[in-house]
């Protein structure tokens, strides 16, 4: 039923450690049918090793680093891929509901025939609270959204209150067919973000051209980044005390200012909107 996606660069050890915690936290789900796995960085065939040895399910795991990038790796990774739901997973983000809700939510997922579904960032309940009077269903699991241009003005509003503002997040369940659609249709011409990295993959609110979109939303907290409290206090789970706080997220996600110039910034960002936009109006087209 489904497929389990990732595509990460396992560059430390504490890197490492983590993903070995996310994947015991979810690995032995019933629902899951085959995982189709990319690694790349410092630890890639440590890691690869390690899922070898502990994925009893059917298995493709691979260590591909092409210079076009991110994408590129994703598109070889496509034709692996055949259940009807695939999983994106995220190496620091940690199954803390119980396993059986992890399977009801996957066959609910498929029997409301949904494109996405984000399944962590929960934050009490933020997205149930402020999308309540815009849901289209109920099921005992989740409530579900439909996103259309006609709908996008009103709801666009909701998801500012949210102050997050991801239409497309990588840390979701996706339809197989939603999820190739990403992968294959080109929308961007300038990267938003390094070619190394996933987050080209997700969209934001100024992508409109992708509507409409079927999401659902859990009821219930499903799974909970490490170490990401994404703008709310005391959400991760080392914020929590419920993961040690190893090492810092500065120091896992390296970031590196030093050479961090402002105006080019803020150049590079409105060229990128601009031809993107340009690009968008004349070329794209979902398929």
């Amino acid at each position: 039923m489904i497929d389990v996606f990732a595509n990460f660069n396992i560059d430390s050890k504490e890197r490492f450690k983590r993903m070995k915690d996310s994947f015991f936290s979810f690995n032995d789900c019933k629902i899951i049918n085959k995982w189709v796995i990319n690694i790349r960085g410092k630890y890639k065939r440590s890691a690869k090793n390690f899922l070898l040895k502990n994925i009893k399910k059917k298995k493709y795991i691979f260590n591909i680093d092409y210079k076009e990038g991110w994408f590129q790796e994703t598109k070889y990774m496509l034709k692996y891929i055949e259940s009807p739901i695939v999983f994106f997973w995220i190496e620091d983000h940690i199954l803390i509901s119980k396993k059986n809700y992890f399977n009801k939510i996957g066959l609910d997922f498929y029997n409301y025939d949904l494109d996405i579904m984000l399944y962590s960032f929960f934050h009490s309940g933020q997205y149930i609270r402020n999308f309540s009077s815009f849901f289209d269903q109920e099921t005992k699991n989740f409530f579900t959204l439909n996103i259309n241009k006609n709908t996008f003005a009103k709801i666009k509003k909701n998801f500012l209150k949210c102050e997050i503002d991801y239409l497309v997040s990588c840390c979701s369940f996706f339809s197989k067919n939603f999820f190739r659609e990403l992968i294959i249709n080109k929308d961007k011409i300038l990267r938003r973000y390094p070619k190394k990295t996933p987050f080209n993959f997700e969209k934001n609110l100024s992508d409109s051209h992708w509507l409409p979109i079927k999401k659902a939303y859990p009821k219930f907290e499903l799974f909970a980044s490490i170490d990401d409290n994404q703008l709310k206090n005391g959400y991760s789970l080392i914020s929590r005390g419920l993961y040690p706080d190893r090492t810092s997220k500065k120091k896992i996600s390296k970031i590196n200012n030093h050479d961090f110039n402002i105006y080019a910034f803020y150049i590079y960002k409105l060229l990128e909107k601009i031809i993107n936009k340009v690009y968008v109006f004349l070329f794209f087209k979902r398929s």
